[in-house]
């Protein structure tokens, strides 16, 4: 089980990397799924559709834009 996760995360890693140009950048669009408050911790929040950061459960209202209410990583 371990190795499989170990394998997705590469995976994740590796596809995320040519997507969004860094490893970095990768990491904290994973990282930000979970909620805007950690997006925006992360620096992602306010994310366009396709951008590090975008997740369309964090788009309520189907304009592109996710976490559009976040200010500030604070």
């Amino acid at each position: 089980m371990m190795a499989g996760a170990a394998t997705a995360f590469i995976t994740y890693l590796a596809v995320g990397t040519v997507a969004f140009g860094n490893p970095l950048a990768a990491i904290k669009h994973l990282a930000a799924a979970p909620d805007c408050r950690l997006a925006a911790r992360l620096g992602v929040a306010r994310a366009w559709q396709g951008e590090p950061g975008y997740w369309s459960w964090h788009d309520r209202d189907g304009n592109r834009l996710a976490c559009e209410r976040i200010v500030s990583g604070g």
